[in-house]
């Protein structure tokens, strides 16, 4: 079936240019851990993940409640917790049945950017925020619509690597820089040096795609 034509009724309000900060990297690589320093320290800033209406839906289909939820996504050094067998999923992991549901039920049924579309339904909304950071950005045809939206110029995609830290039995990877829109922004970020250094590099990114964007 092709992609729905969601409407764009509006574009956030605020500084002349929203700036969006897109992290790319695998699990345990610190991308929701940049994606707080980022709100925490930069005023008017806003999160998003694009994997929220899809666990909210694996949620839902097997009754899983906020608790239990909430230990699957725990960012505790060491859960496995996701990765385990779970009796009210018949037997599958957390990440299993987010993986299952998105590449076998949703995206078959209504597009491989679908995750962007809703995103950009959310993200159209009036807002007073300045700045988007999005967490878990690991397919580029998720990012189309939002880059659409905003503008390639807009866009910052900050590649986040971590050793240890792999795509393995996951279906997201590393998008090449080759594969995103021209003038689009690319950025690595190296997590080796613990928290003090990923703040730091975190600040320097940051404040130098701010002063970017006044120009």
């Amino acid at each position: 079936m092709p992609m729905v034509n969601v409407q764009v009724a509006h574009t956030p309000t605020g500084p002349k240019h929203h700036q969006i900060i897109m992290l790319n990297g695998p699990p345990a690589c610190g991308k929701d851990t940049i994606a707080d320093m980022i709100f925490v320290n930069y005023p008017k800033t806003r999160k998003y993940k694009m994997a929220k209406p899809l666990k909210d839906a694996v949620a839902g289909l097997f009754g899983l409640g906020i608790r239990m939820v909430s230990k699957f996504e725990s960012r505790r050094e060491g859960n496995t917790q996701k990765n385990e067998p779970q009796q009210l999923m018949f037997g599958m992991s957390w990440r299993e049945g987010c993986i299952w549901m998105s590449e076998e039920v949703v995206k078959p049924r209504f597009g491989k950017e679908v995750f962007g579309v809703l995103a950009v339904k959310n993200l159209s909304r009036v807002t007073s925020t300045h700045m988007t950071t999005i967490s878990d950005c690991g397919f580029r045809d998720e990012l189309l619509p939002v880059i659409k939206l905003f503008g390639a110029e807009n866009c910052h995609l900050l590649q986040v690597y971590r050793s240890g830290c792999t795509f393995a039995n996951d279906s997201r990877s590393y998008i090449r820089e080759t594969d995103l829109p021209e003038h689009m922004d690319f950025r690595a970020l190296n997590n080796t040096q613990g928290l003090r250094e990923l703040k730091q590099q975190t600040k320097a990114i940051i404040d130098d795609i701010l002063k970017g964007a006044e120009r």
